[in-house]
């Protein structure tokens, strides 16, 4: 098997958690998707229908979520965290064997996580119902505590 060079220069792995490190559910990501549209539609006064198609279009334009909806009006980091805080992880994700395989073939590698998650409680309940360690990650990033999330670069940029 043919090496390429420039692997034995990588130093680290950055990671993403949710639809990374566990698959996304479809029912969660409705589930979550309807807390956010309901929480537009009384904020703004809009019908869902509205509230979709502005919601759609905002999040094209600024590529995140949580940017989303502060853009409405609401805090989006302490909407997630609070959403977070109200669902039984435990239905929507679960340990992941090849996941685990695959730090233990990695692990001379240094690992750091950047999360759009919040909390690094909520990160680290996440991680243990994968099966991982948070002890794994040299650096876990909650971009909560940043105060810019993912897809600026400010996270990306914190661990450098």
């Amino acid at each position: 098997m043919h090496i390429p060079s420039w692997i034995p220069s990588i130093r680290a792995l950055g990671w993403d958690l949710d639809g990374t490190l566990y698959p996304t559910s479809q029912v969660l990501t409705r589930l979550i998707q309807k807390r956010q549209y309901q929480a537009v539609s009384e904020k703004m006064r809009w019908s869902l229908q509205r509230t979709r198609s502005e919601y759609e279009k905002r999040y094209f334009t600024l590529g995140s979520n949580t940017k989303t909806m502060t853009s409405f009006g609401i805090d989006g980091i302490a909407f997630f965290t609070s959403v977070w805080d109200t669902i039984d992880l435990s239905t929507f994700i679960h340990r992941d064997e090849r996941i685990i395989r695959l730090f233990e073939a990695l692990s001379k590698l240094r690992h750091f996580l950047i999360s759009n998650s919040n909390r690094l409680d909520q990160i680290q309940k996440k991680l243990l119902l994968i099966g991982l360690a948070p002890e794994i990650f040299e650096v876990i990033v909650p971009t909560e505590e940043l105060g810019e999330v993912k897809p600026d670069p400010a996270p990306f940029l914190f661990y450098a």
